[in-house]
């Protein structure tokens, strides 16, 4: 897709869609439950772009974060072959341009196609 709106994150895609199908699947959370699945699409697009323009391994992040370093650790499958539907992005770069400032973005038919989505693919990942 030219001119992503996702480039400028530290974090994939797929890292955020993997990581709203473990949320769906979740059956407890202290603060955000799954029962309003459009709620959870929301926030957690609103997390993800959180980190925008955030470079996680450069020295001037390890100063201001205080840290000496970082260890990287595969939270959701990452692979150079494995790529998102074309539909899956899409949608994903819709969501996060409807999503300013902190805090989830007002109720949008965009999440409620993620959400579709993620129950239609969540069997394949």
């Amino acid at each position: 897709m030219a001119g992503n709106l996702f480039q400028d994150y530290p974090f994939s895609l797929s890292f955020l869609f993997q990581s709203f199908l473990r949320c769906l699947d979740r059956t407890d959370h202290e603060t955000l439950s799954n029962s309003d699945p459009n709620l959870l699409a929301r926030v957690q697009v609103s997390f993800f772009k959180g980190y925008k323009g955030v470079k996680l391994e450069t020295d001037s992040y390890l100063k201001q974060t205080g840290l000496d370093s970082l260890l990287r650790v595969p939270l959701t499958l990452e692979h150079a072959d494995l790529e998102l539907p074309y539909n899956v992005q899409t949608c994903l770069d819709k969501c996060l341009k409807l999503t300013t400032g902190f805090g989830p973005a007002p109720p949008n038919e965009e999440f409620t196609r993620l959400v579709d989505l993620a129950n239609l693919y969540k069997t394949f990942f």
